[in-house]
């Protein structure tokens, strides 16, 4: 089984893919993906040049992109999986179109991803990624609840 883990580096991201490690013996590869996210304005390329500012900009977003996956790899190696890790930069798409075209190319047979919970301002501005997936996915994805900590986790291996 291939399995995909949405990795933003936040707390609900690293109890997904700790969460993964229940299905170690069943993963052929676990696929680590980061999103570059960008919000508003694609940056604006002139005969694919962009601004200076830009260029600055969005070299700061790969960088935290990059820290992200050191992360997430610092968490994967305790985990008995062979992993594969992503940073995706297309300005083009949403994070949401990135993720789902990624676990297509990849040929994941399931997604992974954790949920924040939004309050009532934060999900009229923002368009929440994990209810997107549910809604628009070929693919099955499984969202692991933010209260779902590494504590429960540990218990569960315990009861089993």
């Amino acid at each position: 089984m291939k399995v995909m883990v949405a990795f933003d580096g936040s707390n609900a991201s690293k109890v997904a893919l700790e969460f993964s490690a229940f299905f170690e013996n069943s993963i052929e590869t676990l696929y680590v993906v980061y999103v570059i996210p960008y919000t508003g304005k694609n940056p604006p390329k002139f005969d694919e040049y962009t601004l200076p500012e830009d260029d600055q900009r969005i070299e700061k977003m790969e960088m935290k992109g990059n820290e992200v996956l050191y992360n997430a790899r610092r968490i994967v190696e305790t985990m008995h999986m062979n992993a594969e890790f992503e940073l995706i930069d297309n300005p083009d798409r949403s994070v949401g179109e990135n993720l789902m075209l990624t676990a297509l190319k990849h040929g994941v047979d399931l997604i992974l991803m954790g949920e924040r919970k939004l309050g009532t301002i934060g999900k009229v501005f923002l368009d929440s990624v994990s209810s997107k997936l549910l809604k628009e996915s070929q693919i099955p994805v499984l969202v692991i609840p933010p209260k779902f900590t590494k504590q429960k986790l540990t218990e569960i291996e315990h009861d089993n």
